[in-house]
């Protein structure tokens, strides 16, 4: 049997996104998009699709999630003549006063927890916005939930209202992500869909396709 080494997309407007296979934990292995260390062309190609999937639904701001969405968000923002993009934090800044957290764990660090801070500041000004959330990919969907609990937790406890009108991501990986998300799983748009693979093999397993 030929083992493969990467694994290709076509996404939803016809680009060919090729993908590295990695083992990781859990006993899985994913095709991954280092978007922080991919060509300018490819970042470019994935940006264009994505900002043609967020447009119809006419944001006012775009939010995204350290590390590997930071390309794509400021690239749908600017793409979209927004006059900036918002950035949550995995490490609060200095400057920041009393951001809210949310704790959670990913597919690629399961036993590591991770946090999620959004600033006062960035909160106060999406505060009755309309916001698309952009990133990569999800499996677990656990930092997408995070998102949406800290939009939550700031409605609750700073009176702040930010209107999520969608998810928008290059890839959904598996079905997990929707057990977690629950109904806010109907917020996801994405331009492809990628299965789950057995770690050395990278067969597919079955029910991720």
């Amino acid at each position: 049997m030929e083992i493969r080494d990467t694994y290709t997309v076509r996404l939803k407007g016809g680009y060919p996104l090729q993908l590295r296979m990695v083992n990781i934990a859990r006993g899985i292995a994913i095709s991954l998009i280092n978007c922080n260390d991919e060509p300018y062309e490819k970042i470019d190609a994935v940006v264009a699709e994505l900002t043609a999937l967020v447009r119809p639904y006419q944001p006012d701001a775009v939010v995204g999630i350290p590390e590997q969405g930071i390309p794509l968000v400021h690239g749908v923002g600017r793409a979209l003549g927004l006059r900036r993009s918002y950035l949550l934090r995995k490490t609060p800044k200095a400057f920041d006063i009393d951001p809210l957290v949310y704790e959670y764990t990913s597919v690629t660090k399961p036993d590591v927890v991770q946090r999620l801070y959004l600033p006062r500041e960035h909160a106060q000004e999406l505060d009755g916005k309309r916001v698309a959330i952009i990133e990569d990919v999800t499996n677990t969907g656990m930092s997408l939930k995070a998102v949406l609990e800290l939009f939550r937790k700031a409605k609750a406890e700073w009176s702040i209202s930010i209107s999520v009108v969608g998810i928008f991501l290059v890839l959904t990986e598996g079905y997990e992500w929707r057990k977690t998300l629950g109904e806010d799983a109907a917020l996801v748009h994405a331009l492809g869909h990628i299965p789950v693979f057995r770690p050395a093999t990278y067969e597919i397993i079955p029910g991720t396709e």
